[in-house]
């Protein structure tokens, strides 16, 4: 919570179809996002799975909701949009986002948090919709490039790209990784 509160240009920068600070009216969260790039219109939402709101600790700043009862909230209103794709960010556990796809057939592309250690060379066809899963592996060590296509053939490109040498650390990242260490060593000492 205090990192959003102090974050500069924090307000309507997260999106979470289940989980605000405050509540969902507060100005700090989207509940989701439409893109418009390159001639189409891209309807993102996100979801915090049953497992990891209920692992939450110390969440009383924050307003907790059913994924899925977020979504049927959250639906009709990119429905409304009339999005050429929509995408459901789901950090939930492979079978709940699959499981939440089937439920929400009008997702193409899911996302889970967890899954395979390294993200499969290919997005996995989910049984009864048309939706896409993507597995984005563990320790942020790839990313998943899709790029989507109105009217192409193909529709989409996958790509997953490892984040290897090719790539300059982030000095940003860098200040983040020594202040939460020092933050750790002072949590170590007090309790000492």
């Amino acid at each position: 919570a205090s990192v959003v509160i102090n974050w500069e240009d924090a307000p309507e920068k997260l999106v979470s179809a289940n989980v605000a600070l405050g509540d969902f009216d507060s100005g700090f969260w989207q509940r989701y996002k439409i893109v418009e790039q390159g001639g189409m219109k891209i309807g993102i939402t996100a979801v915090l799975g049953k497992k990891e709101l209920a692992g939450l600790k110390n969440a009383s700043d924050f307003t907790l909701m059913d994924p899925a009862a977020a979504l049927e909230q959250v639906l009709p209103a990119l429905k409304k949009a009339k999005c050429d794709q929509l995408v459901l960010l789901a950090h939930a556990e492979p079978a709940e986002a699959k499981e939440l796809a089937r439920r929400f057939p009008e997702f193409n592309w899911i996302t889970t948090a967890h899954g395979a250690d390294e993200p499969p060379s290919e997005p996995a066809k989910i049984e009864g919709t048309k939706g896409m899963l993507i597995e984005v592996g563990h320790k942020g060590m790839y990313v998943v490039a899709i790029g989507l296509y109105k009217n192409g053939k193909p529709a989409f490109r996958y790509q997953r790209v490892p984040l290897d040498h090719r790539f300059a650390d982030a000095a940003e990242i860098h200040a983040m990784h020594v202040e939460l260490q020092e933050q750790l060593q002072q949590i170590v000492e007090q309790a000492g």
